[in-house]
Order: C-alpha cells, then sequence, then structure tokens
C-alpha cells in the first residue's frame, strides 16, 4: 500500500512535468501549505496540493483520498484563477506514475489517477497578501 506522502508526490510530478504549469510555478509545487514566519516571503505565484484524508482498500492494494488544489498569485484573482485552470487542465483525468530513474527502475510503485469534483473558489487570503483559487479534486491509486 502506497502512502499518502507517495501521493502527494505523484500529483506534484505531475504538475511539474506540464511545461505550462511550470512556466508559470517554476517548480513551485508544494505538498503541504509552507510555514514561514513571514508569510511575505513565500515566492508566489505556486501551487500547493493538501490531501485532506484517505481510505485504504488492503485486500485490493488501493486507495482513495480527497485534496484540495490550491493556486496562489499575488497579482489578481484572475492570475489565481488562470494558475487554477492550467493545473485543471494538467491533472484532470490524467494517469498518476511515477517516471522511470535512470537504471530503469521506479522510486515509487504506485499509480493512478485523479479527478476534480468541485469547481474553485477564488478568494483573497490576507495572511499571505495574496489571492487563491481552492477546488476539491478525489484520486485513486494502487501499487
Amino acid at each position: 500500500m502506497n502512502s499518502l506522502s507517495d501521493v502527494k508526490q505523484l500529483i506534484r510530478e505531475r504538475l511539474v512535468a506540464n511545461t505550462t504549469v511550470d512556466g508559470l510555478v517554476r517548480g513551485r509545487v508544494h505538498t503541504a501549505h509552507p510555514r514561514f514566519t513571514d508569510p511575505q516571503t513565500i515566492e508566489m505565484p505556486c501551487l500547493i496540493v493538501d490531501v485532506i484524508n484517505g481510505r485504504g482498500q488492503y485486500s485490493g492494494g488501493s486507495q482513495g483520498f480527497v485534496f484540495d488544489l490550491y493556486a496562489y498569485d499575488r497579482t489578481s484573482d484572475g492570475d489565481a484563477d488562470a494558475l487554477y485552470k492550467a493545473a485543471y487542465e494538467a491533472l484532470n483525468m490524467e494517469r498518476l506514475f511515477n517516471a522511470t530513474t535512470a537504471n530503469g527502475t521506479r522510486a515509487l510503485s504506485a499509480a493512478g489517477y485523479s479527478y476534480e469534483v468541485e469547481r474553485p473558489i477564488v478568494m483573497y487570503n490576507s495572511d499571505v497578501g495574496a489571492w487563491f483559487a481552492r477546488g476539491k479534486w478525489r484520486g485513486h491509486t494502487a501499487g
């Protein structure tokens, strides 16, 4: 059974591998909300994958999970929404898997897919001084 940490890594890899998404965030896809003493130091734009919970099917080696996907941008609500749209196109119903390493093996054996279940809400987070779009997602993995 793969862990939820593995799941977050699979999602992150999928987003960073997309040239449109990575062109906007330049690798800034976090698997948890950053914890800084000064929130203004958080580099933007960025994406945050926040896994909420999961349910394992241990006899079959699979699991389902729920996560929120946040797209943050300090410029405007429109830019946050555009970043979310790019992430949506890269992630929705796309295969999640770990790329093969140089020696032909994979670091993570899990594979699966995810899909959006709740359209994004766009709001302003005054704690970090940025706009965000947040949608709710469901995913399934096995391996």
